[in-house]
């Protein structure tokens, strides 16, 4: 009985050891880049790339990732100066590859300054973009 037992354990170590390398030769869910943009497309990919905003519009965030999992979460985090200023949460619901698009948006207009957008899949920073208000 302890030898089946430990053949099974055995087993489910290779199994976790073969699922883990399928993620590393597959490439694992990554950020590939962010760009910053006046509007994204219907797929939520840049329709142009900017790094400065007029202070009364919108800033929009393109994520463009790959092998995303479905539930997992992207996350950007929005900051003027060192003042943090707001997150917005994605959940994939259906994984694969293209852009995640985020929208951060004021009833005022933005202070001018340096901003900065840092992006985190599933918690982990991955990647973070500046730009300014003129």
């Amino acid at each position: 009985m302890i030898l089946r037992l430990g053949c099974q354990l055995c087993v489910m170590a290779v199994l976790v050891v073969l699922l883990s390398a399928c993620d590393v030769f597959a490439g694992g869910s990554s950020i590939n880049d962010i760009v910053l943009t006046t509007a994204l497309d219907a797929d939520y990919c840049p329709v142009d790339e900017v790094t400065t905003f007029p202070a009364d519009r919108p800033f929009y965030c393109s994520v463009q990732a790959s092998n995303l999992r479905t539930g997992s979460t992207v996350t950007s985090r929005w900051y003027f100066g060192e003042q943090f200023i707001e997150e917005i949460n994605y959940q994939v619901d259906a994984g694969g590859f293209g852009c995640v698009g985020f929208e951060l948006t004021s009833p005022n207009h933005w202070p001018k300054g340096g901003y900065r957008v840092e992006v985190y899949l599933d918690g982990h920073f991955e990647r973070s973009a500046t730009f300014a208000v003129r």
